[in-house]
């Protein structure tokens, strides 16, 4: 649920533009986020990935960051300040580069090569841009037509998050099943 990224993106920009108002500190500060993702994500895929992986499955690495994502839409609903959208999106972004996006891809081995190549091209474009847009979209909605507030509209998207924890497993579990079929017809 890339949309989930999208919102944190859009409430980083509205809550650190309302708090931070000189352009040079806010680029600076968007800075050291992003310097704290790329360490981060670094000693993770460094000491980590593979562990989890391996070890706990790609159910738990693919997992990782809907459940992020629900604690960060709580943590905003009951307090959207600088703070918390910060940590959410170093938490987000971090754990998608070190364990989600790895095991996404681990997910795409149990698929023919032609299939793989049509489906990931569909998924990064459709899937992935288009829910930027659609998600930019009604987050709009919700806030412009419906008056929603950014604490209300993060409480209101927990439920979208939930359903993709619940499809993250679901592709684990899947992609479980193809490995053990494979497994048991080369054996």
């Amino acid at each position: 649920m890339q949309e989930a990224l999208t919102y944190f993106y859009l409430e980083q920009a509205r809550i650190v533009g309302a708090v931070i108002v000189d352009r040079a500190e806010r680029v600076q500060m968007l800075a050291r986020v992003d310097l704290a993702v790329s360490i981060l994500t670094i000693a993770l895929q460094l000491f980590m990935t593979g562990r989890v992986i391996s070890k706990l499955g790609l159910g738990l690495a693919i997992a990782c960051v809907p459940v992020v994502a629900i604690g960060g839409f709580i943590a905003l609903a009951i307090a959207p300040v600088v703070g918390v959208i910060l940590t959410m999106m170093v938490a987000e972004r971090a754990l998608g580069f070190a364990f989600a996006n790895p095991a996404a891809r681990v997910l795409w081995t149990v698929v023919d090569r032609e299939a793989k190549y049509k489906a990931q091209s569909f998924v990064d474009t459709v899937v992935f841009r288009g829910g930027d847009a659609a998600s930019g979209w009604v987050f709009g909605m919700l806030s412009k037509t419906l008056g929603l507030g950014g604490a209300a509209i993060a409480f209101v998207t927990v439920p979208f998050a939930i359903g993709w924890l619940v499809f993250s497993l679901k592709l684990a579990v899947m992609h479980a099943r193809l490995v053990d079929k494979a497994r048991d017809g080369a054996g």
